[in-house]
Parts: structure tokens; C-alpha cells; sequence
């Protein structure tokens, strides 16, 4: 069971990791993909299953992860790395004007 300040102390950890992650890609005119901007997006548009929900399993109760999570809830899944995969090749794409064929579904 994770408590609220360990959760707290997770999400202020990642807010503050992919905040330098950022500056030092902006310093060097990198791109960067937001993992978590990119599924919530989707997940808005009614593309992807929920987020896991953490506060249930602060409340005891069960946490679902969907397709887009291994069973441990924190690694991403076949499905979640060819999204990945995705975004990175249309990236490079776009910025190098490269041909890489998308790996899709």
C-alpha cells in the first residue's frame, strides 16, 4: 500500500526530474516527448483506458493499470513502447525529414 506521502513524494520526484529533463533539452534545442502528456491527451480523446488511479490503493481498494502498463503499474507494455516508438520516429521524421516507417499497432 503506498501513503500519501510516498505518493506525494513520487509525483513531486517525477515533476521535478522531467522539469531538468526539459531544460537541458531546450538548452541544447532537443525535443522531448512527454510520455504522460501524450496518453492523457489520447486518453481524453477516448483513445486509451484510464490512468492507474492511485488513490484508489490509498484507499485500499484495487488499482487498475489497462493495457498501456505491465503488472507492476509503473513500466509501459508492448502496446505503450509502439506509442512510444511512434512518437520518437515521427519526431525524428519531421525534424531530419527521415523516412522511418511508424511501427503501428
Amino acid at each position: 500500500m503506498v501513503l500519501p506521502a510516498e505518493y506525494a513524494a513520487m509525483r513531486n520526484a517525477k515533476r521535478d526530474y522531467n522539469e531538468a529533463i526539459q531544460r537541458v533539452a531546450t538548452a541544447h534545442g532537443w525535443d522531448v516527448i512527454d510520455f504522460d502528456a501524450m496518453l492523457r491527451e489520447r486518453q481524453a480523446a477516448g483513445l486509451v483506458p484510464p490512468f492507474p488511479d492511485l488513490s484508489a490503493a490509498l484507499a485500499g481498494g484495487p488499482v487498475r493499470f489497462g493495457p498501456y502498463f505491465s503488472l507492476d503499474g509503473f513500466h509501459p507494455s508492448g502496446p505503450a513502447n509502439r506509442l512510444i516508438a511512434d512518437s520518437v520516429i515521427a519526431i525524428v521524421n519531421r525534424k531530419y525529414g527521415g523516412t522511418i516507417p511508424l511501427v503501428g499497432p
